[in-house]
């Protein structure tokens, strides 16, 4: 049987007369259905330096001034369960005993037998009791025993460099607690003023132009405005006002950008403009028919029409260079077509090593390949016309070169009124070298 009771200091907890163990922690079996489902409830209700009250969820980290819907709709339907079981006219009933006795400890919490079954729980109990004495984190270790060896839970752990530890490591977990819910409380306060400021701004009750002395008196009893002091609300009406200029500026930025584009694609979709366009020409002209173009600044006008015009010589650079790629690849087709032409000549016999270009030339002029030459820039028929003969003799010094030293290798005699007959059966015997 479990029986709830009281310590000294007003802190409730239950105790089992079957196993002599007592703990603070109310059992299930104990707690009311209401309990159960607001224990099970992540949002808790929690009162700020100044006594406003916020919510707090512990397992989102979020925070908000009004209940929240799921812990509002959980109270409405605890409500109406309580509603419903609750007699409508009865007389008070006698008094019966109960599970859970709500008697005061008849003696010091200290006799009660405390039980852990692992150091975990240890710790975990010397923990709660810290908390529930108001122990601070920032107390030496002198100060931490004064207000805590009274109570039993100062002996779950057995030396003093557990203690030490344990309350070192709770120390360190409990500033950095208070830290975030110090920084989130911060943050609701900060966030839900900039809420008001915006508010203030969006209904022209406040311009961005505004000093604090005279926007001071814009909001009334809000309650937004109420949690901070006048230095915090100065300080986070200069960031606002500094953030929303910023904002202001750029989105000015972007409608001069857009603007100057539309200008810019107006121009560029122009007949009448190009790349020798004058801006004295072009300036009234738009001046008379784009509102756009009214609205720049004469700065950003004149940056539009010469980007405009780099624009266009960069298309005439560009079909130039393109055209002038073009011209090159057809002098080279021109120049390889000529040099066959004069290859196929060469072997027909219609021209010598020793022959004269205007010899040759009266059986070039109908030719398309020397006619397709003509235009282009390089070399003319002409020098390509020596230059084939240039190859050609020094292809007949190299031959001839090896037919006289294959002669005088192999003692050859080749007698000067020797037939041609009689010197090719002689050269029969080069196969191979230069074949």
């Amino acid at each position: 049987l479990r029986t709830g009771h009281t310590t000294s200091e007003g802190r409730k907890y239950w105790f089992n007369n079957k196993t002599q163990e007592s703990t603070w922690e109310k059992p299930d079996d104990l707690k009311s259905e209401m309990e159960k489902k607001l224990s099970s409830c992540p949002w808790k209700k929690y009162t700020s330096d100044n006594g406003k009250v916020y919510y707090f969820n512990s397992a989102t980290k979020e925070s908000c001034w009004t209940i929240p819907p799921e812990m509002k709709d959980l109270m409405n339907q605890i409500e109406k369960e309580k509603s419903k079981t609750a007699p409508a006219v009865s007389p008070a009933p006698s008094p019966t005993p109960s599970v859970e006795s709500e008697e005061d400890a008849t003696g010091p919490i200290s006799k009660r037998k405390w039980k852990y079954d692992s150091r975990e729980e240890a710790i975990q109990a010397f923990c709660e009791m810290l908390e529930e004495k108001n122990v601070s984190p920032d107390f030496v270790w002198n100060e931490v025993v004064k207000n805590v060896m009274d109570d039993p839970r100062y002996s779950a752990l057995s030396t003093v460099k557990q203690k030490k530890n344990a309350y070192n490591e709770w120390a360190e977990k409990t500033r950095r607690r208070i830290r975030e819910e110090r920084a989130q409380k911060e943050k609701v306060i900060h966030d839900a003023f900039c809420e008001l400021l915006g508010e203030k701004l969006a209904a022209k009750e406040l311009n961005i132009t505004d000093s604090w002395r005279n926007a001071s008196q814009i909001f009334g009893d809000d309650a937004r405005a109420e949690s901070l002091s006048e230095l915090e609300k100065e300080e986070i009406f200069e960031n606002f006002l500094y953030d929303e200029e910023k904002k202001q500026k750029e989105r000015e930025r972007e409608e001069e950008r857009q603007k100057m584009e539309r200008v810019r694609k107006k121009m560029m979709e122009d007949e009448g403009i190009d790349a020798e366009s004058q801006w004295k020409k072009v300036c009234p002209l738009y001046r008379d028919e784009s509102e756009d173009f009214n609205s720049l600044h004469a700065d950003d006008r004149l940056k539009v029409f010469s980007d405009v015009i780099r624009e266009y010589e960069k298309r005439e650079d560009d079909e130039r260079r393109k055209k002038k790629d073009e011209e090159a690849r057809e002098g080279r087709k021109a120049r390889e077509a000529f040099k066959s032409l004069l290859q196929r000549s060469y072997d027909a016999g219609d021209f010598l090593p020793s022959s004269r270009y205007s010899d040759f030339l009266s059986k070039l002029e109908n030719e398309q390949a020397f006619l397709s030459l003509l235009p282009h820039s390089g070399s003319t028929p002409r020098e390509l016309f020596y230059d084939f003969l240039d190859d050609i003799s020094a292809h007949l010094r190299t031959r001839r070169k090896k037919i006289e030293d294959f002669l005088e290798n192999n003692r050859e005699d080749v007698s000067s009124s020797a037939t041609f007959e009689e010197f090719s059966a002689i050269l029969e015997k080069l196969k191979g070298g230069e074949e």
